[in-house]
């Protein structure tokens, strides 16, 4: 049987307003009295009803966070830094997946609001106006991450187009002749969101140099590469992702394509297990721990003044490597 308030009640001889007093703290209430009723409580093994608590509150001290999926290291890197700072400041978090579904993605947000979080940290594949205006009927307080939905809704990330123009600058600044710029996820800008890629194309493509340029946006781009007599010139290949650089610099040890010298390779996120690549990858650098500590910080006090955030970006470098 669960112990309740007024179990505690009857063992100390108080009433049940002094009970709930001592265990949630609120003062006018006599130190003996309270030890007391809180050694009672431990003794008899009582335990919150947080869900009667949250009721009473309004809030439930849970922050609803919705991504693609965690194969990604920016999102698994993301949600542990994100974990870690929310429990801190005793917040906890629901977390969805939605495997770039957008019908998934609906799904979840419609779950975390049956479960009464009290904000959202959303990743979205969505960039409808009517989604937006979709997300805002549901009158909680929501922060977008690395696809911006809508001016409407805040937006935390760093400058990807700023990034990756100062990427490709580099690029030409060490004497290229040709830049192979590989982003599949481009061939999906019909159909999905995604925002931060096309800025970090378009950053790329602002930049007006005499190099030549070949884009490859298709999955298949190692076949592609396999097409293309990429030692004609000194070629360097831009990617939008590490993931897409390491599968690169992969192809070209396997071709004996001499790194940099022959072929140069520059990533984007600089994720973990770039320490472990040789020849040192080239890349632009972010923390991911503060686009994170932000995050929470924002939806938090979003939360709790009722005001919303303006949109934040975070900082980024370039990370020489021998890749270069």
């Amino acid at each position: 049987m669960a112990i309740t308030i007024k179990n505690i009640a009857d063992a100390c001889n108080v009433s049940r307003g002094t009970v709930d007093r001592a265990l949630n703290d609120r003062g006018n209430i006599k130190p003996e009295t309270k030890k007391l009723v809180l050694e009672t409580a431990k003794k008899l093994g009582y335990k919150p009803n947080y869900i009667a608590r949250s009721l009473v509150k309004g809030k439930t001290n849970t922050i609803g966070i919705i991504v693609f999926n965690l194969y990604n290291e920016f999102f698994s890197s993301l949600i542990n830094h994100m974990e870690v700072n929310a429990r801190k400041k005793n917040y906890y978090i629901n977390l969805a997946l939605t495997h770039y579904s957008k019908d998934i993605e609906r799904k979840c947000v419609e779950n975390m609001i049956k479960r009464q979080v009290d904000g959202l940290i959303l990743c979205s594949v969505h960039n409808e106006l009517t989604y937006s205006k979709w997300l805002q009927d549901f009158n909680i307080p929501i922060i977008t991450l690395a696809n911006k939905v809508s001016d409407s809704i805040p937006y935390i990330s760093i400058n990807d187009h700023l990034a990756m123009n100062e990427a490709t600058k580099y690029i030409t600044y060490k004497g290229y002749e040709r830049i192979i710029y590989i982003s599949p996820p481009l061939s999906n800008k019909k159909v999905l969101n995604i925002y931060s890629l096309e800025k970090r194309f378009e950053g790329f493509n602002e930049v007006k140099t005499k190099q030549q340029s070949i884009i490859i946006d298709s999955n298949d781009y190692l076949d592609i590469l396999n097409t293309i007599n990429i030692t004609e010139y000194k070629t360097a290949i831009l990617c939008s992702s590490d993931i897409y650089a390491l599968e690169v610099l992969n192809y070209l040890k396997v071709k004996k394509i001499n790194i940099p010298d022959q072929v140069g390779v520059m990533g984007f996120d600089n994720i973990n297990m770039l320490k472990y690549v040789e020849p040192s990858l080239t890349t632009v650098s972010y923390s991911t721990e503060q686009i994170a500590i932000s995050s929470i910080n924002s939806i938090i006090s979003y939360i709790n003044n009722n005001i919303k955030p303006d949109n934040q970006v975070i900082s980024y470098k370039i990370i020489e490597g021998q890749s270069l």
